[in-house]
Order: C-alpha cells, then sequence, then structure tokens
C-alpha cells in the first residue's frame, strides 16, 4: 500500500471513529436519558455504562484494526503498519484541534 492511500484511509477510518465518539456523547448528552438514570437504581447505570464501554471498545478496534489485520493475513505487514500509523496519526491531529477549539477560546 503506498503512503497516500494509507493517509486517506487513515483519514476515513479516524473519521469513521471520531462520528461514533460523538455519537456515544450524544447518549450521555440526552436530558432524557439523564432523567431516566436519576429515577432508575445506580447499578443500572453502572452496568449500562460498562456494556457501552465495552461495545465501544470492541467498535474502536474494528473500526482501526479491521483492514490492517485482513492487510496482516495476506502477508502485507508494512502496509498494514503504515495504515495503523496513518490512523493514529489522524486521531491525534483530530484530538489536537479539539483541544484547541475546547481549551483555545478560553
Amino acid at each position: 500500500m503506498n503512503p497516500g492511500r494509507a493517509a486517506i484511509l487513515g483519514l476515513l477510518q479516524a473519521t469513521a471513529l471520531a462520528l461514533y465518539c460523538w455519537g456515544v456523547s450524544l447518549i450521555f448528552l440526552n436530558p432524557n436519558l439523564s432523567r431516566l438514570f436519576a429515577r432508575a437504581d445506580p447499578t443500572i447505570g453502572i452496568i449500562f455504562f460498562l456494556i457501552l464501554f465495552v461495545f465501544s471498545a470492541v467498535v474502536s478496534a474494528a473500526l482501526v484494526l479491521g483492514y490492517p489485520g485482513y492487510l496482516v493475513l495476506k502477508g502485507q505487514w508494512k502496509g498494514a503498519l503504515g495504515l495503523v500509523g496513518a490512523t493514529v496519526g489522524w486521531l491525534g491531529l483530530f484530538l489536537l484541534l479539539l483541544a484547541l477549539a475546547i481549551f483555545g477560546s478560553r
């Protein structure tokens, strides 16, 4: 896999993961859900959070490592490592931009 293709696929994977994280954050920001958990047994909230945490770890791993794993199975180790590196690089850039948006406006 050439570096340009890895960069584009890394951007797509990082964007998909960022959108997934944004979607999960909407669950926590939903006022109806907050009121629902406020009335429920605290154990239910803890169980919900833990299941969501594990589910998110699996989804994140699939988004970031799914295609590179396929490349490894085909014997393309260098392309797989380049794609993981590109995805992590884009995620780092997204994190930096988000931090600047949050802390730079103060």
